[in-house]
């Protein structure tokens, strides 16, 4: 119960951070400094975290030629995620933009499991678990049905939510090199802000700083890393435990859940296809939830045999 409330804790966190991040937005008006802002206070608060959770600020740092190349792209990809995110926020809808990367993170998820990518551990999609995802994203569906989706909405937020998958997957392995989710975590942040900086000498929008001079910004504004640091922490812990396409079904839920309250203006009445579609959501995530507490010993198995069969006889009737 405890990991599903805190995977339902990170979806939340992540639309508050984006809410603080588009504050300090509005005056800079660069993502590449929004993102600074978000990374430097991510590893401030991560160094916290790792004082107080683990005794040390980082461990096993001498691991760190242990690692494969790959393992400093999460860095970077949770960069690109975070510009991606703020400027898709500053245009579209928000359920839209949260419903097509719940989606895209799910499948992305799904797929690094099924087949143990990025040194995560090998899950069987059963056919209970494959009819939970697409449950799920049946769900998503409906939530987001009557909204317009252009092109360049649906290819950032499907990129946006591959992005946090691949982010996700690689900081739970980098910690499990380290044998330190904190120093995992700090690793990857390092990475994103190193990128990020590289950004901002590039495109010169170290110049906006500037108009932070007099704006009046509340202290809030500068949280954003707050939230960023406590997520990646948390999700680099709980990844290995329940693994991606079960934290992305959650996150999912969670996002949700603060997007109809921010679509709504904080007044809690939602239409009745965002009821469906959330409750679909629910039963796919349930679903999930159910096939991994068999453990593929009672229910999995069964199906998968069928799935698998009725495959390969599909196949030779081809």
């Amino acid at each position: 119960m405890l990991k599903i409330v805190v995977g339902i804790l990170i979806g939340m966190l992540v639309p508050l951070k984006t809410i603080v991040n588009l504050r300090l937005g509005k005056v800079v008006n660069a993502l590449s400094l929004t993102a600074l802002s978000t990374f430097s206070g991510g590893i401030l608060s991560l160094l916290l975290i790792n004082l107080v959770v683990e005794g040390k600020i980082y461990r096993n740092i001498q691991f760190i030629f242990n690692l494969p190349w790959w393992s400093y792209c999460a860095g970077i990809c949770a960069a690109i995620a975070l510009m991606i995110n703020s400027f898709l926020f500053r245009k579209f809808d928000v359920i839209l933009i949260i419903g097509i990367t719940g989606a895209s993170q799910l499948i992305a998820g799904t797929v690094i499991d099924s087949f143990g990518l990025l040194g995560t551990h090998y899950q069987e999609l059963s056919l209970l678990k494959l009819q939970g995802v697409i449950l799920t994203l049946l769900g998503v569906a409906i939530i987001i049905y009557k909204h317009r989706v252009s092109s360049e909405l649906l290819l950032l937020s499907f990129c946006e939510g591959i992005f946090l998958a691949v982010s996700t997957a690689i900081i739970s392995y980098t910690g499990n090199i380290f044998n330190s989710i904190g120093t995992g975590s700090l690793f990857s942040l390092l990475i994103s802000l190193l990128f990020t900086i590289i950004i901002v000498i590039k495109v010169k929008s170290w110049l906006k700083l500037r108009k932070i001079k007099g704006a009046k910004l509340p202290l809030w504004s500068f949280s954003g890393g707050i939230f960023e640091g406590v997520t990646t922490y948390l999700k680099a812990k709980i990844v290995p435990i329940i693994g991606n396409s079960r934290l992305a079904t959650w996150v999912m839920i969670g996002k949700i859940l603060i997007g109809l309250i921010i679509n709504k203006k904080k007044k809690l009445i939602l239409k009745k296809s965002e009821l469906i579609g959330l409750l679909l959501v629910i039963i796919g995530t349930s679903l999930i939830e159910l096939d991994a507490f068999f453990n593929f010993s009672l229910v999995s198995p069964f199906f998968t045999c069928i799935w698998k069969r009725n495959l390969l006889i599909f196949m030779g009737n081809c």
